[in-house]
């Protein structure tokens, strides 16, 4: 009697099954809840800072016009407040529920990252890069964000991504598929519609790609493909033109120097401003890129001689190095012509680049005539070493990383219903204590905004007019060096004093009165 035979459609899986393959996206699934896990991790569990209690304010909006009108107001864009007001009308409100959508973005980077170096290198960099960006402390805590930072990350990669298959195609003479050049026009256009930092990534993109197109029909595809982008931004365009004004913000950046250009590198693997003085992550980093740069070096050079621009522009360690080095530089030369720009949030759209180019250095090891087990296992102990750097060094989820205003406003409200008729006094901006206070249900706002000296005179008229003897203040800070200030020290004293990260709360009682005699 014959063996029985697999039906057609089975003999196709069979023969589509490759074993190489499944231990290729076992590891990316691993890879993949690992980063998930660490994301969705204690996502409520930090209090609000400034910039996130301004989303919660934007967000709570009664209308979608209303966030547009606020988000503009605001000098930012629509994209990912769109996104978190569609969450807050089907979750309420909360900091778990305000973070979920940047949990979520932060997640899916992580397969995006894969594709996009396999596409650029091959499974190996894509495999270590997605490691690395699932356990690194910079993705990690702006995938814990309320903020638009791990979308930004997310639209730059997939549209990194497309953009590679559109640059092979020019490279190689043949028109621009279609359905690679509208879906990198879509994750551009959602990409710009998060945060203007992502036109640096278009930019040179673009430039890029006229490069290889050269000149004709190519050529006239790329005009065509970038012309559609106007039409799709023209929306936002307005605001966009307005905002250009950055003279007129009233908001400080951090000025252009050797050293905050050495933050931003540090930054981006692990060296936090909570623990400048410990460099291992980030020596590490350097010595993996700059092996990596040195092997492109070489292959770079030759290209440049035999005048082949093609493979010049369409090597993947020299796209990594243009993807990282160009939107920096742009921000250095706009920050010094006019407004400081310089934060290492506003470029983690290309901050992939750099965790490739680690990636490179590491695997490069091979060309040593280590095994593919040996290479397999260094790559492991490196995504290792930086997740246990992540959660015990850095105490990622032991230690307060951000402002705790909820408790300092939590401490102000319980002592305001002791005091009802206490100033409140504000050091700090005023968010985190509107939307603290109006989740509490009992909304408050400061009766004086000051930190210093200077704000005696009108503290002590607010006493006089309410003929209190008690003031009350609450500090919510940004600045990870400054502390609960002595403001009132001289006329009053501190009878209750709760200091926190970056947050605090002080009741003073007048001199001569029962507390302060």
């Amino acid at each position: 009697m014959p063996a029985p035979t697999p039906s057609r459609g089975i003999a196709v899986l069979l023969s589509r099954y490759d074993p190489a393959r499944q231990r290729i996206g076992l590891a990316l699934l691993f890879i993949t809840l690992l980063g998930a896990g660490l994301r969705f991790s204690q996502l409520g569990a930090e209090s609000l800072w400034y910039d996130e209690a301004m989303a919660a304010q934007h967000t709570a909006s009664a209308s979608l016009p209303g966030l547009l009108a606020a988000v503009a107001a605001d000098w930012q864009q629509p994209l990912s407040y769109i996104i978190q007001f569609a969450v807050r009308l089907l979750l309420g409100e909360g900091e778990a529920a305000l973070r979920l959508p940047s949990a979520i973005a932060g997640t899916l980077a992580i397969p995006a990252m894969y594709l996009t170096g396999r596409r650029l290198f091959g499974y190996a960099e894509g495999l270590l890069g997605a490691a690395l960006l699932a356990v690194l402390y910079h993705p990690l805590f702006y995938s814990q964000e309320a903020r638009a930072y791990a979308w930004l990350l997310l639209f730059s990669l997939l549209a990194v991504y497309y953009w590679l298959r559109l640059a092979r195609e020019a490279a190689d003479g043949r028109p621009l598929p279609r359905r690679e050049a509208a879906l990198y026009l879509l994750f551009s256009l959602a990409a710009a519609y998060t945060h203007y930092f992502a036109f640096l990534n278009i930019f040179w993109q673009g430039v890029a790609l006229l490069a290889l197109a050269g000149r004709g029909k190519q050529a006239r595809g790329v005009f065509v493909l970038y012309a559609l982008f106007l039409p799709g931004y023209l929306p936002w365009l307005p605001q966009l033109l307005a905002d250009l004004r950055f003279s007129e913000r009233p908001v400080q950046f951090g000025e252009v120097t050797l050293t905050r250009l050495s933050i931003y590198f540090k930054t981006l693997f692990n060296e936090t401003p909570l623990r400048w003085q410990q460099a291992a992550p980030s020596v590490a980093a350097f010595l993996l890129i700059a092996a990596a740069c040195l092997l492109w070096a070489r292959r770079g050079w030759l290209a440049l001689r035999a005048r082949r621009l093609a493979a010049f522009l369409t090597d993947p360690d020299g796209l990594c190095l243009v993807w990282v080095l160009v939107p920096l530089g742009l921000t250095v030369l706009y920050s010094l012509l006019a407004t400081p720009l310089l934060q290492p949030r506003y470029l983690i759209g290309s901050a992939p680049a750099a965790y490739f180019l680690a990636a490179r250095g590491l695997l490069g090891l091979g060309r040593l005539r280590l095994s593919g087990r040996w290479l397999a296992a260094l790559a492991a102990a490196l995504a290792a070493f930086f997740l246990l750097d992540t959660l015990f060094v850095s105490d990622y989820y032991t230690a307060p990383q951000k402002s705790q205003a909820r408790e300092a406003v939590a401490d102000l409200l319980a002592a305001h219903a002791a005091y009802p008729d206490a100033p409140v006094v504000l050091c700090g901006e005023p968010a985190t204590l509107e939307v603290y206070s109006r989740w509490a249900g009992a909304p408050l706002a400061a009766d004086w905004r000051g930190c210093h000296a200077d704000s005696l005179p009108a503290v002590e008229a607010l006493l006089a007019e309410r003929q209190a003897d008690v003031v009350l203040m609450v500090v919510a800070l940004a600045g990870a060096d400054q502390v609960v200030p002595d403001v009132l020290e001289d006329t009053m004293c501190a009878v209750e004093r709760n200091a926190y990260f970056k947050a605090g709360f002080v009741r003073y009682a007048r001199r001569g009165s029962a507390e302060c005699p």
